[in-house]
């Protein structure tokens, strides 16, 4: 994917639009067979809009319309919100599915693509745009201009929301680097951005005819949520500043991390799977020293 992505500049475009195409073809046949209530569709549309924006402050709007809209609903039922615990559960062992994948780390290797794929449309992102972005990240671990999530010297909630902003920042350099900036290139980026737009709206929409309006809103809408808040503290809490002010990346197994690690397979022994990232569980790597990464 990043050698077909640094070699066509519309890759990741026409990735998106054959994903979104396919996607609506799959609604459309839901919507033929099984035609949603159109009214409560109505209502829940706006949160449906909303859920396509890659913003943390939009999609805390987002789920707290769709939990209102849900509440005050005639046929709520407290059943539905145990959904929640549900997507509180499947927050890390989901990143964990869509990270190993990217590295080639699941075992057979065929499942890797096909996994990343469907964990991708599960968590509102394209497979090949997280698989780039990591090798970013891997080749340019807290640089502040092309590592896409460097925490710096931010808190957490700074780090959090501006987090999408940076990655957008950071993908612009690389494509430019590869591809010369130039009008031709800012239109092709527009039209990824465009194609990418209308898959995760053809995600968003494909979930909802399959979840119903209610485990939409308690299962689907919040762990995109709880997703897009754990991997801001994913990388804002495994990279650190020691006292020499060098940038660390961290193995984290003390109290909860311990928990997340046994059922994210090693999530968050990530000093080790920096330095071998080929592991599906990077606890097992015999290295258990923080990797050291660029001065700040």
């Amino acid at each position: 994917m990043f050698n077909r992505f640094r070699k066509d500049p519309n890759y990741l475009m026409k990735y998106h639009l054959t994903v979104a195409m396919v996607l609506f073809c799959f609604n459309a046949v839901i919507l033929y067979f099984s035609p949603p209530q159109w009214p409560i569709l109505l209502w829940y549309l706006p949160a449906i809009l909303l859920m396509t924006s890659t913003e943390l402050k939009t999609v805390m709007l987002a789920v707290a319309y769709a939990w209102t809209v849900s509440f005050v609903r005639a046929d709520y039922s407290y059943q539905s919100a145990l959904a929640v615990l549900l997507a509180v559960l499947l927050t890390c062992p989901l990143s964990s599915w869509i990270h190993s994948p990217s590295h080639g780390s699941m075992r057979p290797r065929w499942l890797n693509r096909p996994l990343g794929e469907f964990i991708g449309l599960v968590q509102l992102t394209g497979f090949p745009d997280w698989t780039i972005l990591h090798v970013f990240h891997h080749q340019h671990p807290d640089d502040a201009k092309l590592d896409p999530h460097p925490p710096l010297q931010k808190n957490y909630w700074e780090f959090a929301f501006g987090m999408r902003a940076h990655i957008g920042n950071c993908f612009m350099r690389h494509y430019f680097k590869y591809f010369g900036e130039s009008p031709l290139s800012i239109k092709r980026v527009g039209y990824f951005l465009k194609a990418a737009k209308f898959n995760m709206l053809m995600k968003v929409c494909f979930w909802y005819f399959v979840f119903g309006p209610q485990n939409f809103t308690f299962f689907f809408t919040t762990s995109i949520l709880l997703k897009m808040l754990h991997y801001a503290w994913f990388n804002y809490a495994t990279h650190k500043i020691d006292k020499n002010g060098d940038y660390m990346i961290k193995n984290l197994d003390h109290s909860f991390y311990r928990l997340i690690n046994l059922i994210a397979s090693g999530l968050y022994y990530h000093g080790n799977h920096h330095t071998n990232p080929h592991f599906h569980n990077p606890k097992n790597i015999p290295v258990k020293n923080p990797a050291p990464a660029k001065s700040a």
